[in-house]
């Protein structure tokens, strides 16, 4: 180390030991500030606010029985009033109408209060809990005071707060919070006490739904009755009441869900409200507000002369959670459904609680349709066993199903063992009734075909030998399960050209069995495979598909002609000429239909027209002087006619 460097260690050596000789080199301090009352800090503006941290104090009116406030997400209802410290005077006011609500989030914080004394106050309070707060500027409106005008800047107000309730979504979302439904992932532990302990936290959304995507019982537009299979576990203020003691099977109509606000149901309670004396209802009133289940039981010993069993209520199905079920529920998935006792009270009228909590899982739901009703020719109804998977492949017309049937009477007999079958749907190889109930399915569904009357005979070759003697009010079940499904798109061109052939040869033979019916209904499914049909659009296939589509044009006009209808023939062959113009069987039919119309220049017309096509054409020239004498004997009677009106009239002058 050289000299420079020794002299620069002891002039930093003797700094460090007497600091004072470098005073010159450090910064001067700054000037001290200015200090103000510690109770208030002047604005530019002149006036004052207080400082330091925001106080406010609370102190409980009611103490209740329920929950406290989870921290997991959930919609929380709470009425709270609002008064001034100075003269008391109230500026808000939720008691009476619809509650306040507030949401917590997934960290616990509470959202949604305007008034941050209230979320304070709630993360401390239990269901039930009505209390008083007296909260300071900080904790309440602050500085500029509400935006209404009614709370001035900086004023300390009292707060009277009650938590009514929590859970999850809001099905009826009408405010009130009255049916709320939560997502759980396992099903709650109940203690030998009786006591239920939640096992997972609640979800806003179910994971089944994301997953493998099931419908809910209401968004199918799939009949009106569902039935749901399920179990579940009725709790009130963490006790367990009753439970299912095995899956258990409910009927649920969508009819009596018009809306969410269940006007049917209502109309229900007011009627059954205004059956009760003032005594009955006084005593509903008394137990109602006691919540003492021993009082309660006493109340029924005094009144029926039995005691009452909570495990004589399990099988009931409240109308609350029908529609909690309906609306949000899909297979599979569990849920907490905290229900208001006016959505309960038909079920379990006799229960003194405001309100109840269900651990609820949707094992499966089936859904019943009636698909036809005839008190002549009998019934066909549907069972669709299961929910239906949105993604999975639909049976339409013409799609190639896989799938095994069995046949049995409603008397138990079995006829047809479980039978594999490849058919293709509209060809009717199973009959029209079978197929009409296979196109509401899907692949990998289950479902049985209840059909009555005359019509369960009416099936296709396949299924016609089979069919046994029926009694007189027997009718069959066709239960069947569908393996695969191919859709008609997949096919190729020859293969949908042969299809369009057997529907009109079948159509033809029920056409000669003088079954018009059911001849127009295969011509009509013939043609309908051809609507969008263009083959590769080539010219050979577009004349092929024009060929077809005028001769089933020109066969269903035969078909409307037998049974009278003689405008809609002339529709159709005029459709059929359309498509081609010299097709002399389309302007036969529309010449014998304006005949019968009494239409003589078009018929004559179109008979014209075929014998300048086909001059040696036998039945248009014996149509021709058919239309020929009735042009002459209509002619001649107007004549006749005219003759008579002018004698009356000279006999009147």
């Amino acid at each position: 180390m050289g000299r420079r460097s020794w002299m620069i260690v002891h002039v930093l050596l003797a700094c460090l030991a007497c600091p004072s000789h470098l005073s010159h080199l450090v910064a001067p301090s700054p000037p001290p500030l200015l200090t103000l009352p510690s109770h208030a800090i002047r604005l530019r503006g002149g006036s004052s606010v207080p400082s330091g941290p925001p106080r406010m104090q609370m102190k409980y009116v009611k103490r209740g029985t329920g929950l406290p406030l989870p921290s997991t997400p959930c919609v929380v209802f709470y009425n709270y009033k609002g008064y001034l410290t100075e003269g008391k005077r109230v500026f808000n006011n939720t008691f009476g109408g619809n509650p306040a609500t507030a949401m917590v989030d997934e960290r616990g914080r509470t959202h949604g209060c305007h008034i941050k004394a209230i979320e304070s106050a709630l993360k401390r309070m239990r269901c039930g809990d009505r209390v008083l707060v007296k909260a300071e500027h900080g904790c309440a409106f602050g500085t500029r005071g509400s935006q209404d005008g009614l709370v001035p800047p900086n004023a300390t107000v009292t707060l009277e707060i009650e938590l009514l309730r929590f859970g999850g979504e809001d099905i009826l979302k009408n405010g009130k919070g009255s049916i709320l439904l939560s997502y759980i992932t396992q099903w709650p532990d109940v203690l030998a006490n009786g006591t239920v302990v939640p096992t997972s936290p609640e979800a806003r959304h179910s994971s089944f739904d994301a997953s493998v995507n099931w419908k809910t019982p209401f968004s199918t537009n799939l009949g009106d009755e569902v039935d749901v299979r399920l179990t579940y576990i009725v709790v009130h203020q963490g006790r367990m009441l009753f439970k299912s003691l095995n899956e258990e099977t409910f009927t649920i109509l969508r009819s009596s869900f018009p809306d969410s606000n269940n006007e049917i149901y209502k109309n229900d309670l007011q009627d059954q409200d205004n059956f009760q004396s003032p005594e009955e209802k006084l005593a509903d009133q008394r137990i109602r507000d006691s919540r003492c289940p021993d009082e309660f039981k006493e109340y029924l010993l005094n009144h029926t002369g039995t005691r009452h069993d909570y495990k004589e209520l399990s099988g009931r199905l409240p109308h609350g959670i029908a529609l909690a079920i309906g609306k949000e529920l899909v297979k599979g998935s569990i849920s907490r459904i905290t229900v208001q006792r006016e959505y309960f009270n038909l079920a379990y009228p006799d229960l003194p609680y405001d309100e109840l909590e269900f651990y609820v899982e949707l094992v499966d739901w089936d859904v019943k349709l009636e698909l036809f009703q005839s008190d002549k020719l009998g019934a066909v109804n549907l069972k669709i066993i299961g929910a239906p998977l949105s993604f999975l492949t639909h049976i339409q017309d013409l799609s190639i199903v896989t799938l095994v049937l069995h046949g049995s009477t409603s008397a138990g007999h079995v006829f047809m063992p479980a039978r594999n079958f490849t058919v293709i749907i509209g060809d009717g190889d199973l009959g029209g009734y079978i197929e009409d109930a296979l196109v509401h399915l899907k692949e990998g569904q289950h479902a049985v075909i209840d059909i009555s009357g005359e019509i369960a005979r009416s099936v296709g070759p396949s299924l016609k030998p089979l069919l046994p003697e029926l009694g007189q009010s027997e009718h069959i079940l066709w239960e069947c399960q569908i393996f695969n499904v191919k859709p008609s798109w997949s096919m190729e061109f020859e293969d949908l050209m042969r299809h369009v052939k057997i529907r009109r040869e079948r159509g033809n033979e029920f056409f000669t069995s003088g079954e018009y019916e059911k001849a127009d209904s295969f011509y009509e499914s013939a043609f309908d495979l051809l609507l969008c049909e263009e083959g590769d659009g080539s010219r050979e296939h577009r004349r092929i598909v024009g060929d077809e589509r005028a001769l089933l044009l020109t066969n269903r006009a035969t078909v409307c002609y037998k049974r009278a209808k003689y405008n809609e023939t002339i529709a159709y062959c005029s459709q059929a000429l359309a498509i081609r113009t010299n097709m002399i069987k389309a302007k036969f039919r529309r010449a014998q239909a304006n005949l019968e119309l009494g239409h003589y220049e078009e018929a004559e017309r179109d008979c014209r027209s075929i014998l300048e096509i086909e001059p040696e054409n036998q039945a248009a020239t014996r149509l021709t002087l058919l239309v020929s004498e009735k042009q002459k004997e209509a002619k001649t009677q107007t004549a006749q006619f005219c003759v008579r009106a002018m004698g009356n009239a000279g006999k009147k002058g």
